[in-house]
């Protein structure tokens, strides 16, 4: 008993190539060309209905197209299931009539095919890189060379990256050394702001539920824009641009560009502009403490400094109590900030 062969799925290579080959066949027999039983009953088996299927039970196929053409094709030729031993070039007119029908499937599965590849070769294939406990470097397919901070994450689509532009997502913070290339640039998407290059070496800094989203520069011409593609800044050596989420307003300040990507060599926590909300999110990064803050604002504190990995935070703790007059209760790996 023959069974239906199992069709391609469509938007695949085989089902491309298997149309390919049906196309070539409809040519030949159009064009008066001769074909063997062997290919007619291949024809024959795209046009006809499967008689031993069951009354109201669709044949186990997810091909749309294919039902379509055999209730067309059983509404309107009979077909008595036998073969055609001989070969003309005077074709019946039913046959000339299925085979037309053949023709105007193949096209429209062919379109559809045609389109699922190509949907295929668009469908994205994002790769993560992700920097966990420790800094971590990347070379990216550019050359350009990034690294990521703790607890910071970037994606890119590996099928589009360098084609026209280089485009990433950024959660967290990254320092980049953008590899040159004036005519495709450089665009890092990153909390509400979208910073984009062409070759320059550059930090950004948008963690999730921090409130301030921070570009620095350290040499080249770095353009900023908040989410709807407003221009924010032109940046360049040493200058840096601070976007409150809250606000919705920037900042600009002169910086040493060794204060905001100081922490690329992951022997010191390096904060820079740092506050309540950051500063708890890197004591647990980097001490592995969770952080109350009670009767404090996050606003009240902006906070610049590097300090040690070793000593479980004291650093930072005693100076926030003297600048800020912030006091500290610590049990165990909880921390409690008020005033």
């Amino acid at each position: 008993m023959e069974k239906e062969s199992k069709q391609p799925k469509l938007g695949t290579p085989e089902a491309k190539r298997e149309l390919d080959a049906l196309h070539k066949l409809m040519r030949r027999y159009t064009a008066g060309g001769d074909l063997t039983a062997e290919e007619l009953h291949l024809l024959d088996k795209v046009a006809v209905s499967d008689e031993r299927t069951s009354p109201g039970k669709e044949p186990e196929t997810k091909n749309a197209g294919r039902r379509i053409l055999r209730r067309v094709y059983a509404a309107t030729v009979p077909h008595d299931g036998r073969q055609t031993a001989a070969v003309r070039k005077i074709r019946p007119v039913s046959r000339l009539y299925r085979y037309g029908v053949v023709a105007t499937f193949l096209l429209l599965v062919g379109v559809s095919a045609v389109i699922g590849f190509r949907a295929l070769e668009r469908t994205p294939q994002l790769v993560e890189l992700a920097a966990l406990q420790e800094v971590e470097e990347f070379t990216l397919p550019d050359g350009s060379r990034i690294y990521l901070n703790r607890g910071s994450k970037l994606t890119y689509d590996d099928r589009t990256f360098n084609d026209e532009r280089r485009e990433i997502r950024l959660s967290g913070e990254a320092f980049f050394e953008v590899a040159k290339n004036p005519a495709k640039p450089f665009i890092v998407y990153g909390g509400q702001t979208q910073t984009t290059v062409r070759g320059t070496s550059f930090n950004v800094k948008v963690y999730p539920g921090v409130r301030e989203n921070v570009i620095s520069v350290r040499d080249g011409r770095v353009e900023v824009k908040n989410a709807e593609h407003e221009v924010l800044a032109v940046l360049t050596r040493n200058r840096q641009i601070t976007w409150d989420t809250a606000t919705q307003t920037a900042r600009q300040d002169s910086i040493d560009w060794q204060r905001a990507a100081g922490w690329k060599d992951g022997r010191m926590l390096v904060l820079n502009h740092a506050g309540l909300d950051e500063i708890k999110l890197k004591m647990e990064q980097c001490y592995g403490v969770s952080m109350t803050i009670d009767r404090i604002t996050d606003g009240q504190v902006s906070f610049y400094g590097s300090y040690p990995l070793d000593d479980g935070g004291a650093a930072l703790l005693k100076e926030l109590s003297c600048i800020y007059g912030i006091h500290s209760k610590r049990q165990d790996n909880r921390i409690e900030l008020y005033r």
